[in-house]
């Protein structure tokens, strides 16, 4: 495919790095939209200085928890071959970085002195579009790639080490799992009970989804009857719907959600 779309000099750009930041940019701003949006709504000053301040440390944080998280699901082959540039450019859109959004979500209201989770909806709103983005990089660079299949399924696509068979296309089902989701979720948002559920419907669909994409995936560690990686989509799915569940008979019951 094209892992490196276009070159200065000695310098090469990396396709995967180019949809990274384009992801970043995209998701920045609709979540800057919703931000506004929400502000209104409850007939507050939106704050701009604070979202600045949101973004800068945000970012970070999540690129930092999904390098640690790189570690953990390739443990064996950076052990193998352990090198800085493969830690500081792996895990960008994982498990480990969504844990560390849902983390951030949580955790920035609080030092804020802001009770609202509304700050956590967004965050989950805008996860997907910046998945679906940067899984065009994965595309492109070959990486993510799919298991071998001869069914009416399979594209003809390369893995990372450019070895052209037929394949799931998981990461195009990545892409259009992201955007798929996004836009669910961006059509329903204002139709939430209480806040915190664009987050609860984000992990519900994307466990799934990743648990049964991540089952095409090849060179995954295995768990035996599943991978470390549908495990992870299995748990956040359980998060999800547990979560969803106590919401439900909460509301059931009659008790206040906050």
């Amino acid at each position: 495919m094209y892992p490196i779309l276009f070159s200065f000099g000695s310098l090469n750009v990396r396709s995967n790095a180019v949809f990274f930041i384009l992801g970043c940019l995209a998701a920045i701003w609709v979540g800057r939209q919703e931000a506004k949006r929400l502000a209104a709504e409850k007939h507050v000053a939106y704050n701009k200085k604070r979202t600045i301040l949101f973004i800068i440390f945000f970012i970070p944080f999540v690129y930092l928890i999904g390098m640690f998280n790189a570690w953990l699901f390739h443990l064996n082959s950076f052990l193998q071959s352990p090198s800085l540039q493969r830690f500081l450019f792996s895990g960008w859109i994982s498990y480990g970085a969504i844990i560390g959004a849902l983390l951030f979500g949580l955790i920035y209201p609080k030092i804020n002195k802001n009770t609202s989770i509304d700050v956590l909806d967004i965050i989950m709103l805008i996860l997907p579009l910046f998945e679906a983005i940067y899984r065009i990089g994965c595309l492109l660079n070959g990486c993510c790639s799919g298991k071998e299949t001869h069914g009416f399924w399979g594209i003809y696509l390369p893995n990372s080490s450019g070895t052209w068979i037929m394949r799931y296309p998981t990461q195009i089902l990545y892409i259009v799992l992201g955007f798929g989701l996004f836009t669910l979720l961006w059509l329903t948002r204002k139709n939430k009970r209480y806040e915190g559920e664009v987050a609860v419907r984000y992990l519900i669909m994307y466990g799934l989804g990743r648990f049964l994409i991540d089952g095409m995936r090849v060179n995954l560690v295995d768990l035996g009857w599943i991978s470390l990686h549908q495990a992870a989509g299995l748990g956040l799915f359980i998060i999800g719907l547990s979560t969803w569940l106590v919401m439900y008979f909460k509301k059931k019951n009659g008790k206040k959600i906050r």
